[in-house]
């Protein structure tokens, strides 16, 4: 019997409309050339097999593919009340075409109430074929998107399509990427002017922001009270200093968790210090640009009177050694902060043996951090004493990363030793780092002397009913210890890591 006939195409999706049956892709097709076939039943079919399949974001994709050739609206009407329950629909779209097929339905579907979900990526291009659909569609809708990404034409497309759409009740947009220069102050003013609730913003690309767009920045924070992370990789980036209004904003928004910029002169330095000193929602900081290190010893200031951000990630402009300053600074900041749980350095700085005495000496009195890389250091028998009198002492650090340039083996023997009393630290990494390549080397191959240490260690750990220790000494890549890092980290939320 052919497949075109009315109770064929029943009979067929009842055995055959699941994921993974070769025959799926055919639906579609079908459909769109039966014109017979019972609407109701056919719809409630559908319907169950969605909601057998617990709501497959792959398998709404090929139905709502299903719907757009069939054109026939009351057959979206009937599928669209699989949504009464929940009113969510989570769409996994990502091409063009998918766009379309999901916009017809929901302009269509007669729906009261949805709140609809978009994980994947979208850019201007879906955006006008929302607006061709939804400017006139009579359902509430409340849109959430995980990643935007517009231009200038995007940006106005969404202003037409909020102008038009009376029935809109929310647009949430978790991760906001603007990459063109006009459109952040036009970004600022559409989000303002509906009052839109925005999560995250990224504004990304090689342009400098104005001081316009800066002020325009500032004022969405006050004026908005939603954004949480506000994430500017633009290089090279207007300085800091430019906009007083956008400083201001930073140290009195009640929102914003995560933050990162680049630090382009002192002043900025000393700016982001006093935001430290007067922000009381942020939690992550990232400086993904820093011209000049010793511009790190003012934020590091501001970091000792924080009481609320937890991690801090720096990547300084070039690669700068023997800093005295700044290790007197992370000392001081260390041993004061009682909120810092993560410090990172990103392998731009080459520390000194006397900058890790120093880090080791205010983490003896610490309680709080519990992951620090200073990766690229120089262990010599006087830091290699530092850590080990630290380790002795500290009782919340569970995750070093030295990853030395330089460290003999019986400096390496003694820190991996001192382990037999240190009960909190579950991660120690002390591969051999290499500047010039840019990569992690082993420090030493199989040795007897230290795999007899490590057994002793964990079996000290094991009658002390404490967590195993993972020592990383062998020939291992980057990607693989921050891998590590990733498995590793049970205990935090890594809003950091993108």
């Amino acid at each position: 019997m052919s497949i075109l006939e009315s109770n064929s195409v029943e009979d067929t999706i009842d055995k055959h409309f699941h994921e993974g049956s070769y025959l799926i892709n055919v639906f579609p097709f079908v459909l769109g050339l039966v014109s017979t076939v019972n609407v109701g039943c056919l719809a409630e079919l559908l319907k169950q097999k969605f909601i057998k399949s617990d709501r497959s974001d792959m398998l709404l994709s090929t139905i709502l593919y299903c719907l757009f050739e069939a054109q026939d609206e009351m057959l979206c009407c009937e599928f669209g009340q699989v949504f009464s329950e929940k009113n969510d629909v989570k769409l996994a779209i990502r091409s063009d075409l998918e766009y379309r097929y999901a916009a017809y339905f929901l302009s269509v579907c007669g729906c009261k109430c949805l709140n609809v979900t978009f994980p994947s990526l979208l850019r201007d291009t879906q955006f006008e074929l929302l607006g061709h659909y939804l400017c006139n569609t009579s359902t509430d809708i409340s849109f959430n998107f995980d990643n935007v990404r517009l231009s200038e034409k995007g940006m106005k497309v969404l202003d037409e399509i909020l102008t038009c759409q009376h029935n809109l009740c929310s647009l949430k947009i978790s991760r906001l990427i603007i990459n063109s220069p006009n459109c952040v102050k036009l970004m600022c003013d559409t989000i303002c002017k509906y009052n839109l609730s925005i999560i995250t913003i990224w504004l990304s690309g090689t342009y400098t922001m104005s001081k316009v767009e800066l002020d325009s920045l500032g004022c969405l924070l006050i004026i908005l009270k939603s954004v949480e992370c506000l994430c500017i990789t633009c290089s090279p980036v207007q300085s800091l200093i430019s906009s007083d209004s956008f400083s201001n904003a930073l140290c009195d928004t009640k929102s914003l968790k995560q933050f990162e910029f680049g630090i382009y002169s002192y002043d900025d330095g000393k700016m982001i210090s006093n935001i430290l000193s007067q922000n009381s929602s942020l939690k992550t900081l990232r400086i993904n640009y820093v011209e000049n290190t010793d511009y790190l010893t003012m934020i590091f200031d501001g970091l000792s009177s924080n009481k609320t951000v937890t991690w801090f990630t720096a990547s300084p402009a070039t690669r700068v050694s023997d800093l005295i300053m700044l290790g007197q600074s992370i000392e001081k900041c260390i041993a004061h902060n009682q909120s810092l749980t993560w410090l990172d350095f990103n392998l731009k700085v080459m520390w000194s043996s006397s900058q890790v005495c120093s880090i080791c000496t205010g983490l003896q009195s610490n309680n709080t951090l519990v992951t620090l890389d200073i990766s690229g250091c120089y262990i010599d028998k006087t830091a290699s004493d530092a850590v080990c009198i630290m380790l002795s002492l500290n009782t919340s650090l569970q995750h070093l990363f030295l990853n030395p340039v330089h460290m003999e083996k019986p400096e390496a023997v003694a820190i991996i030793d001192t382990c037999n009393t240190n009960t909190t630290l579950v991660v120690l990494s002390l591969l051999k780092w290499s500047y010039k390549w840019r990569a992690f080397k082993f420090v030493f191959s199989t040795d007897q002397k230290i795999d007899h240490m490590l057994d002793q260690v964990q079996k000290s750990r094991q009658d002390k009913k404490k967590p195993i220790l993972k020592v990383i000494w062998e020939n291992l890549e980057n990607t693989v210890v921050k891998k590590e890092i990733l498995n590793t980290l049970k205990f935090i939320n890594t809003p950091g890591i993108y």
